[in-house]
């Protein structure tokens, strides 16, 4: 009998740290990668399922690895965020680059927002989103499709994107990013908002001010 209750009280403690698998900020992108269908935690919302692809290049061997992207967890108001920088978002001449970064947001609280921030570069960034459902095989959604676009280039920037919908449960994210003509960027930045609908402006107000920001930072450089 007391063999038992010893062995309850381990499974007890030890359960709940195997299941509170935070996410580790300032690891690289291979490690997120590994966790599998698993995945990690960041606040009270879960992401699993990472994919990291190169897509189609030329001009030259410039294609990172997993390994050369690290992950950086946030924290803006109302919601949660991965922003994923490298210096080797870079190409030169006419070299080009496609690279692919997906992962499924799986929390057990509801998501109503999603939002792309780029730090300055030369880039052009389309998010795909999977509304309500984790994407299938490829770019197939079985939820509500979406999108967001973040770029800078010779002409108009954008820098920050956002988008609200109804609340949901689960959101599928695939960053599409494009590297082209002496293009770089230093990171891509995903944020998913779950705010009381008091918080939306203050939301709305503080992704204003941080595009304000990256723009005069890009003017500058």
């Amino acid at each position: 009998m007391r063999y038992s209750w010893c062995v309850l009280l381990v499974l007890a403690v030890c359960l709940p740290l195997s299941a509170a698998n935070v996410c580790i900020s300032g690891n690289t992108l291979d490690t997120y990668v590994a966790l599998g269908a698993t995945g990690c935690t960041i606040g009270g919302l879960t992401v699993k399922d990472f994919v990291f692809s190169v897509g189609t290049f030329g001009g030259g061997d410039t294609p990172i690895a997993d390994t050369d992207i690290t992950v950086i967890t946030h924290f803006p108001v109302g919601g949660f965020g991965l922003e994923f920088q490298s210096s080797g978002f870079s190409v030169t001449g006419s070299q080009f680059v496609n690279y692919l970064i997906a992962y499924t947001w799986d929390p057990t609280g509801d998501m109503r927002g999603a939002s792309d921030i780029l730090d300055p570069g030369t880039s052009d960034i389309v998010t795909d989103l999977c509304i309500g459902a984790a994407f299938g095989v490829g770019p197939s959604c079985a939820g509500t499709p979406g999108s967001l676009h973040v770029f800078q280039g010779g002409g108009p920037s954008q820098l920050t994107d956002t988008t609200f919908f109804a609340p949901v449960a689960v959101l599928g994210m695939r960053n599409n990013i494009a590297l082209t003509s002496n293009g770089s960027f230093n990171s891509i930045e995903n944020d998913v908002f779950i705010p009381e609908p008091g918080t939306v402006g203050v939301v709305m107000a503080g992704l204003v001010g941080l595009a304000l920001r990256r723009s005069r930072t890009a003017l500058r450089d």
